[in-house]
């Protein structure tokens, strides 16, 4: 298997099917493990913050500014902020 693609003599509904229990159990695992889910929390806050600087990149190429730089206020919701994972 190359790049995370099934193989061509698998069934695609299967094998996706079979990738997502996998995923959703190894999620259950994280989250059971208060170490292992904070380091998760912590670089999904870095990977945010990465993905936050290109699209600030991409706006400026753009031309216009990505709401998420504090460049710009982003629009107030109505909804609390959500919990951390």
């Amino acid at each position: 298997m190359k790049g995370g693609t099934a193989p061509v003599s698998v069934d695609n509904n299967n094998w996706e099917a079979e990738c997502d229990a996998r995923t959703l159990s190894d999620a259950e695992v994280i989250k059971g493990d208060s170490n292992r889910m904070k380091k998760a929390q912590v670089a999904a806050k870095k990977m945010v913050k990465e993905a936050e600087d290109k699209a600030d990149a991409l706006g400026k190429i753009a031309g216009s500014e990505h709401r998420g730089s504090g460049k710009s206020p982003a629009p107030k919701s109505s909804k609390p902020p959500a919990e951390p994972l």
